[in-house]
């Protein structure tokens, strides 16, 4: 298991945003798969050296960004990508067909 060492520093990053971040390109790098679980609590806590409350609000923030869910008591899930789509405008069935080519 992959271990890593976090920025201690005065001035940086809160050490759940830096587990965050590291989990969240995991995730971009599909490292962590959709439909995959991420590692538990305590093999976070090792792969960082950080508290559990710690891991815990960064896997919480993934969960607030839609990347992640809870599923008791089998583990945290990767989610799928999400779909964004800007609504600039209202648009009947048949346009949007139309634009999508179908």
């Amino acid at each position: 298991m992959k271990t890593y060492t976090l920025d201690q520093h005065v001035g940086a990053k809160p050490l759940y945003g830096q587990v965050r971040d590291i989990l969240y390109q995991k995730i971009v790098d599909k490292e962590y798969a959709p439909g995959d679980f991420i590692p538990t609590e305590k093999e976070l806590e090792e792969m960082f050296g950080v508290s559990r409350m710690t891991i815990r609000l960064a896997v919480d923030a993934l969960v607030r960004d839609g990347l992640v869910v809870k599923e008791r008591p089998k583990g945290t899930r990767v989610l799928g990508p999400r779909i964004v789509e800007k609504l600039n405008k209202v648009t009947s069935f048949h346009e949007e067909m139309e634009r999508n080519n179908v």
